[in-house]
């Protein structure tokens, strides 16, 4: 049977104006049974104050009329207007439940939470029964983050009304953010079953998929509810970050693309398409980038700050960055109930590393030795993992360090804030920061007394929940200090761990092998493609073009990234061929083929991290140009903790004359080899002994201020 919405519409209106709210009522549900997504029939539905089922009406006080002006304003975005009529409406007719839920409604609007709140309850008392009330109560209490609350009132509307896909969608949300994803998956499986066309059901059932891991499945998600609703930018936009996880970055480029098209002021799909385009070294205009960089994510339009780091070495952007995306993010997030200060300060300090990385990876490659010679008899380590997988070489060699592993990855990240308070923890150390597989929610609720950013992003977090960041005198110069929101701890070397068994491998490759010359001078770059910008490329083709038979060796991230840096090479007059791909091979083998190397070229607004620190303890030595950021400064704080403070630049020009002399220079670059080779175990950069010792140093002195009553402050070690 068809259905004419429009003249259904004009016909209820009429009945409704004429007083004959139920024969209205049927109108609005016949419309919405086939037409769930009507907003105009559910807006006029919710303001009859009939209980949502076809039977039952509540108390009718407020005129129709009256109840429509205030609606109209409402829908047309005239919210304080809206607010002054329904508050009117609210003390002429107090005993009407359906003027306490529009107000409810409006107040939620404006952000008045709690006002909403106590709106929806008065509306409750008045009709117990009144189904709807209770899903906007839910929303109102998920805005407060009181979500397992939230939950609880979402099951009530569903037992009034079992069939209301909303109110499944809506306990669905709650259960994903207290952490409960496999329920939460059931509850969004069960709203779409009722409204198969329910695209922000799809949309979120992705989101929920992600947490578990299941990324094949978040990816038919988003791409259903791209179907159903192919203008959501957002969307498109999530259906990027799945692909970007998994490294599909045309795929990812496509969906940032069409979620800007879709909503071109959508700074955050923006910068991720930028940086997803700088990992396939796809740059574009320069000038169009730099002007895109200066206003990205800097006024009410927030980017995820990662995305970032290699885009603009300027750390006041960054912070600012920062603290915009965490109030966006984490402004309605509560830390749980005040800590107390302990009555025993001699016990053994409980200390919470919290991260994705305990596998193999970058992070664990660096720290696994610290964690092995933490200072047993003063600390109890505990480590909270919400990484995939961490049962490979390096995540059962951490197992089998810590005091006690906690496998948190199908947790929320309240409920893994409440562990780490139920197991007494001490400071809590997040290892990522802002980057992929990020769990930051843990640390505005706040998992323990003293909260203390480490290691995995080399930026400020811009939260009031994180109270340190770990750093040296080179990584933040007093003058810059006032561009991070943490108080700054100070460790005398490097803030880089490090772990002095690496094994370098005894295979070592040909030149051959690696697909090198058999002579000529090598340059190398073994750094994340994101990382190469136009600016420090252009450097390199002179310097191939200025030393005859020299070739750049750098990561194989891939075909396009390949092909796209050849190409540029060509653009730039130099033989493509001249580039040499360099295949991922395991940590032991990838040391080995450093010897094959003259020299290791950093990049600019994001160094080299990791990749320095190998190269360094492989013998290889680095060149680097020190930036203003924190990620810009990494290779002057190794190369000063390894002592060859003589490879640090402070210009384009500099790096590329140093670059120039040691590549003509064979006698130099032997003493620096020399001087390095010297240097590997005698300095403080290699040291893991005395690096966690300083460490140790600065977990005390910060916790020491907790059970002292004082506040936060930069720390010295």
């Amino acid at each position: 049977m068809s259905i004419n919405v429009n003249k259904s519409l004009r016909r209820a209106k009429s009945l409704a104006h004429s007083g004959n709210l139920h024969g209205a009522a049927e109108i609005y549900h016949g419309i919405l049974e086939r037409f769930p997504g009507n907003k105009q029939a559910r807006t006029e539905l919710a303001s009859l104050g009939l209980q949502s089922g076809k039977k039952g009406a509540a108390s009718v006080g407020a005129p129709r009329e009256l109840v429509f002006n205030a609606v109209k304003l409402y829908e047309a975005g005239r919210l304080k207007e809206a607010l002054a009529q329904a508050k009117q409406l609210s003390s002429r007719y107090a005993n009407d439940p359906m003027i306490d839920n529009f107000l409810g409604v409006v107040n939620s609007a404006l952000g008045n939470a709690e006002a909403a709140v106590d709106c929806y309850t008065r509306a409750i008392d008045l009709k117990p029964d009144y189904a709807e009330v209770y899903r906007n109560l839910g929303v109102a209490l998920q805005q407060l983050g009181r979500h397992s609350q939230a939950a609880e009132i979402y099951a009530k509307a569903i037992r009034l009304e079992p069939a209301n896909a909303q109110a499944h969608y809506g306990l669905a949300s709650a259960l994903k953010e207290t952490g409960e994803f496999e329920k939460a998956v059931t509850s969004y499986s069960r709203a779409i079953k009722l409204q198969p066309n329910y695209a922000a059901a799809y949309n979120n059932l992705g989101n929920t998929l992600q947490f578990l891991n299941r990324y094949h499945e978040a990816i038919r998600s988003f791409s259903r509810s791209v179907e159903l609703d192919p203008v959501s930018a957002e969307a498109h936009a999530n259906l990027g970050h799945v692909y970007s996880v998994l490294d599909r970055h045309e795929e990812a480029i496509a969906s940032y693309t069409a979620a800007l098209k879709y909503n071109p002021r959508f700074d955050d799909a923006r910068a991720k398409l930028l940086h997803r385009q700088s990992l396939l070294c796809e740059w574009g205009s320069e000038g169009t980038r730099a002007s895109l960089i200066a206003q990205l994510g800097l006024t009410k339009e927030v980017v995820e700050p990662f995305s970032m780091l290699a885009q603009d070495d300027d750390p006041q952007r960054q912070r600012q960055r920062a603290r915009l995306y965490a109030r966006k993010t984490f402004g309605q997030y509560r830390e749980l109930s005040t800590l107390a200060r302990p009555k025993d300060q001699l016990r053994r300090m409980k200390i919470g590393y919290f991260s994705a990385d305990f596998h193999n990876h970058a992070t664990m490659f660096l720290m696994a030795k610290m964690f092995e010679v933490h200072d047993s008899e003063r600390f109890s380590i505990h480590a909270f993992s919400f990484a995939p997988d961490h049962d490979d070489t390096m995540g059962k060699r951490l197992q089998q360090t810590v005091d006690v592993f906690h496998d948190v990855r199908h947790l929320g990240e309240q409920a893994i804030a409440e562990l780490a308070r139920a197991e007494g923890i001490d400071i809590a150390v997040d290892l990522k920061g802002y980057t992929k597989r990020a769990r930051t929610g843990i640390f505005a609720y706040r998992a323990a007394p003293v909260q203390i950013s480490y290691l995995g992003y080399p930026g400020t977090m811009g939260m009031p929940s994180m109270d340190y960041l770990v750093a040296d005198p080179v990584l933040i110069p007093e003058n810059e200090r006032t561009s991070y929101s943490e108080n700054i701890i100070y460790l005398p070397h490097s803030y880089q761990v490090n772990d002095n068994e690496r094994v370098i491998s005894q295979n070592i490759p040909t030149r051959a092998e690696e697909g090198l010359p058999e002579t000529g001078f090598v340059f190398c770059c073994f750094n994340n493609s994101y990382k190469i910008t136009p600016r420090e490329f252009d450097i390199w083709m002179r310097l191939l073009g200025r030393v005859p038979g020299s070739v750049l060796w750098l990561l194989d991230t891939g075909k396009t990234a390949r092909e796209n840096l050849r190409r540029e090479a060509q653009q730039r007059g130099i033989d493509p061929q001249r580039l040499v791909m360099a295949q991922k091979l395991d940590l032991a083998d990838h040391l080995a083929r450093h010897c094959l190397a003259d020299l290791f070229l950093d990049t600019f607004a994001y160094n080299a991290h990791t990749t320095a620190s190998d190269a360094l303890w492989a013998g290889l030595p680095v060149i680097t140009r020190l930036g203003r950021s924190m990620a810009a400064r990494v290779g002057a704080s190794l190369l000063q903790a390894v002592n060859l403070p003589d490879l640090v630049t402070h210009s384009d020009e500099e790096y590329e004359q140093l670059a120039l002399t040691l590549a003509a220079n064979p006698e130099r670059l032997a003493d620096l080899r020399g001087r390095l080779a010297d240097n590997r175990l005698s300095t403080p950069l290699f040291d893991t002994e005395l690096f966690t010792r300083h460490l140790e140093q600065a977990y005390q002195q910060a916790y020491q201020r907790f059970c002292d009553g004082k506040a936060p402050a930069t720390l010295f070690v």
